[in-house]
């Protein structure tokens, strides 16, 4: 998919299923998802950036990876 709202819909008309981070969860009420537990553990994914060397001391560019670091290792509370 092109992007991550996109795919909500095109779940929504394909009658396929999905699966989805607890904090995207609120994002699938929108196109009128349900949304449910699986019944197995998932492990945490990795996660990781890469950037040119270029950006190294680019203030900006810091204050983007770090924000994106924080969000990609904040966990969310589980779905009820």
């Amino acid at each position: 998919m092109g992007s991550f709202p996109a795919s909500l819909f095109v779940l929504r008309e394909s009658g396929q299923v999905g699966l989805l981070t607890a904090r995207a969860v609120p994002l699938a009420a929108a196109p009128g998802l349900e949304t449910f537990d699986i019944p197995l553990d998932v492990p945490p994914l990795p996660f990781g950036m890469a950037w040119h060397p270029r950006h190294d001391a680019d203030p900006a560019h810091a204050w983007l990876r770090d924000r994106a670091g924080e969000l990609m290792t904040t966990r969310s509370e589980p779905h009820p």
